[in-house]
């Protein structure tokens, strides 16, 4: 650390503070490599008063981040055929995230009723009408600066895709890419952040579908040139990133799954982990409070030597509880009280902030 005294002679002190500059442009350069963001739940922020929104935008711009991944819920803004669409919910949380500074990442997902298959929540039965939606949602907002989209949420998990399939994916991929680039020929398309799944089971219908097993069928079934980055998910808890496990997302991300993309002409194409973190309470795979934190440097320094790494998005900012049997309470930054964890100073510090 540079420190610059009144009683250097000029000379030095001109010279030390030309140091000091030097290494602040740096430090910009290294955090514009690999740009920080926060993925939230939609419902996790929905229902919070404009004021307590702004405050939540404002916390995470004040960690460092640059970008705010969360839902663009289909089902909440069309949730019939009739001609009205209500952007309001969306809106808000678009408006809060500008006004702290933070880009804006869309996950469209979750097929209102009347795309349901037989009347059971499904992936939708008409491609064309998610790419009509996408198409609408792309030309109201791009002109208001948001310039990537995810296409769909772990669509190899039964829970957002119903008997998940990467050939049913892959038809609503082709239909959503020139659906978006039609509103936004420059916007960033993002095919949907898998699950780390490590194997296909079979309960009756598909209940997990494997991650490389999912992004080899879409390159099979031709969806190769329709994304202009790949999502994944590379959770790796209890272990840490730099740990090779066969089953860990980062060892399946690094490993297989940029294979895959390299073998198929994609090697010029990015990664975004828009999603990645870890519990430290609620289950048996939990982390301690500094294994978390150790977690988020492990990673940042991994990624700094891969040229094909996009922006990183920590899930998430705040427990959402406190349940004792709940990992899902636990992935935050802080805690449900506000108190920080010790990995809110190594994702500051990640992220460059003062």
């Amino acid at each position: 650390m540079f420190t610059v005294s009144a009683k250097m002679p000029p000379p030095l002190r001109i010279v030390m503070l030309a140091l000091a500059l030097i290494g602040m442009i740096w430090s910009q350069q290294a955090r514009a490599e690999t740009p920080l963001g926060i993925a939230t739940g939609f419902d996790g922020i929905r229902w919070k008063s404009d004021a307590a929104l702004r405050a939540e935008m404002e916390a995470y711009a004040a960690a460092g981040a640059t970008w705010f991944r969360t839902d663009l819920n289909w089902s909440v803004v069309q949730p019939d055929t009739a001609r009205r669409y209500d952007w309001r919910p969306f809106d808000r949380m678009v408006d809060a995230a500008q006004a702290a500074g933070l880009k804006v990442l869309p996950v469209v997902s979750f097929a209102p009723r009347w795309q349901w298959k037989d009347g059971r929540y499904s992936a939708p039965v008409d491609p064309k009408a998610y790419a009509k939606f996408l198409n609408m949602a792309v030309r109201r907002y791009a002109p208001r600066g948001i310039t990537a989209w995810e296409v769909w949420n772990e669509p190899n998990l039964k829970g957002f895709w119903p008997n998940p399939d990467p050939v049913a994916y892959t038809r609503l991929l082709k239909a959503a890419y020139p659906a978006i680039k039609q509103a936004d020929r420059n916007a960033t398309v993002i095919a949907g952040g898998l699950s780390p799944v490590p194997r296909t089971d079979f309960f009756g219908e598909i209940d997990h579908y494997s991650a490389v097993d999912f992004v080899r069928g879409i390159y099979a079934h031709g969806g190769g040139k329709s994304f202009d980055a790949l999502g994944f998910h590379p959770y790796s808890y209890p272990h840490q990133p730099s740990e090779t496990v066969s089953w860990s997302g980062w060892t399946m991300m690094t490993g297989p799954i940029r294979d895959l993309m390299v073998q198929n002409g994609d090697a010029d194409k990015k990664i975004w982990l828009t999603e990645f973190g870890a519990p430290t309470h609620g289950s048996d795979t939990a982390v301690t409070e500094q294994e978390q934190a150790d977690m988020i440097r492990d990673a940042m320094r991994l990624l700094a030597a891969q040229d094909w790494a996009g922006p990183v998005f920590w899930y998430g900012y705040a427990d959402r509880g406190t349940g004792d049997d709940n990992p899902e309470d636990w992935f935050g930054l802080v805690t449900q009280s506000g108190r920080a964890k010790p990995a809110l100073q190594a994702y500051r510090e990640a992220a460059g902030a003062p």
